[in-house]
């Protein structure tokens, strides 16, 4: 209805009480001769209908309203041309335009122009342009760009709002994603790392069982990688050296919520024995509750291996493959201190090859070396267990004989010296035969220093000497000292 200049609303009290809206319109009939009115004619309209529907329609203008403020979400409506036709403060707040900046801009001209690499983006590749096409709702992933020129990651759906089978426009919603996107890509980045990584990395559920690994547990393993989830570590690997005590305190460790360091023994698929390194630590929840443990392997086979070689030639000849003098004298402490806790009775023999020297000088220091390894068999072939022989330089050796008295000693020692001089010794360029002197002492609980017995051993190897080689002294007062056995010396 037209508004006069002379209408008026108003609320009228009706006969029965109840209070209605009027709109008054008031015409002036007769004017005085300065034209001012003397007499007006007025009509009233019932428009409390009007007023109700306008009150309704208020109030569901407010609801929207608050609705969309209250909306985390971003919203705007655009007209069939694109034309924003309203937005909400979500939509203000993430492209940092004012709403009446927004309201009958052209949205893709003002937020939407370029695309993720910064190049133009045409309006005939917007789904919001399509949709207004189409009417057919759409969903995905764009680019908009704020005002002070920074790009937005959005996640948005759009649809058509129509009156009947009159399109209106299109609503469009969206969220930033740039947080989401950027964990996603530190996530790929993480999946990447320990993916590619070197060491193995499993994660198991709390009772152990297999959620998932990397390709180098696979290759580490020898098992792939859908054989593995589902299993546990002990069904794959388990090689049974390691005790159920040393288990027992790793579980305690890990179940403690700490975390486990050490080194195990393990089988490979193949049955092949390898050396691992394994980390082992506990994932939690917010409430502290263990969800999964992280399994961190790294195969030390080829390190302990090295170390072994290293810790044999820090005590081990490289010729002969008996114990350095460093290894043997530590023994012979140990022993000794043994005998000085426990009691018993202990041997050292020295032993040295006759002419060694001529042989070195006739042959060559390679068949010198010949002779050095072929002696060392003999002897190595005729220790027990619990002895020990050592090279302390050149041709010079010396045993440790435990829980061994002097006469036991000579007997041993007898049978070396016949083997050595019953042995022809193929160097390549001769076959050789040689000697060895040998002398013997015993090792006293009572003596503070092991160089005491080895000095004695080593002058009845003098003796052995003297009294022509191929022959064995022992040192203390005995029937057998100074007499040669049998063998002849030079």
């Amino acid at each position: 209805m037209r508004r006069h200049p002379n209408d008026c609303e108003h609320r009228l009290r009706h006969k029965d009480g109840h209070w209605v809206w009027a709109l008054t319109r008031g015409r002036v009939s007769a004017r005085d001769a300065a034209g001012r009115p003397l007499t007006m004619f007025c009509i009233h309209l019932d428009i409390s209908h009007r007023k109700a529907a306008e009150e309704q329609l208020a109030r569901a203008a407010r609801f929207h309203e608050q609705l969309l403020g209250v909306l985390s979400e971003a919203v705007y409506g655009v007209d069939p041309e694109g034309r924003c036709t309203f937005c909400n403060p979500a939509a203000e707040r993430l492209l940092g335009f004012s709403k009446d900046e927004i309201v009958g801009a052209d949205n893709h001209a003002l937020f939407h122009h370029h695309d993720e690499e910064g190049q133009p983006y045409p309006v005939e590749n917007c789904p919001i342009w399509h949709t207004l096409r189409d009417g057919v709702a759409r969903k995905g992933e764009m680019w908009f760009w704020r005002r002070d020129g920074t790009s937005l990651p959005v996640r948005y759906s759009v649809a058509l709002f129509t009156d009947g089978d009159m399109p209106l426009g299109a609503v469009v919603a969206f969220d930033d994603i740039s947080t989401e996107r950027a964990l996603k890509a530190r996530d790929r980045l993480l999946t990447t790392a320990i993916e590619e990584a070197p060491v193995a990395i499993l994660i198991t559920c709390p009772d152990a069982t297999i959620l998932w690994v990397n390709d180098a547990f696979c290759r580490l393993s020898g098992y792939r990688r859908e054989e593995a989830i589902g299993r546990k570590p002990g069904e794959l690997v388990k090689a049974g050296l390691q005790s159920s005590v040393f288990y027992a305190a790793l579980w305690e460790t890990i179940l403690s919520g700490k975390n486990w360091r050490g080194e195990l023994v393990n089988r490979r698929r193949d049955g092949s024995i390898y050396h691992e390194e394994m980390l082992i630590a506990p994932v939690k929840d917010e409430k502290g509750r263990i969800t999964q443990f992280i399994a961190i392997k790294q195969d030390i086979t080829a390190r302990k291996r090295l170390e072994e070689e290293l810790r044999h030639q820090a005590s081990y000849d490289t010729l002969t493959g008996l114990s350095n003098r460093r290894h043997f004298l530590e023994q012979l402490e140990r022993e000794q201190a043994r005998l000085q806790r426990n009691g018993g009775e202990a041997a050292v023999l020295m032993l040295d090859l006759d002419r060694f020297k001529q042989i070195n000088d006739t042959y060559g220091h390679a068949a010198g070396d010949e002779v050095l390894r072929a002696f060392a068999l003999i002897v190595r072939d005729s220790l027990r267990r619990t002895d020990l022989a050592g090279r302390l330089g050149g041709e010079e050796f010396a045993i440790l004989l435990p829980d061994t008295g002097l006469e036991q000693a000579h007997a041993f020692a007898e049978r070396i010296r016949a083997r050595v001089a019953g042995a022809a010794i193929d160097t390549g360029n001769a076959t050789l035969q040689v000697t060895v002197s040998i002398g013997i002492s015993a090792l006293e609980a009572t003596e503070t220093r092991i160089e005491t017995a080895l000095a004695r051993a080593d002058a009845a190897l003098y003796h052995a000497k003297r009294a022509g080689r191929n022959c064995i002294v022992l040192s203390d007062p005995h029937p057998l000292i100074g007499e040669r056995s049998n063998g002849s010396a030079d």
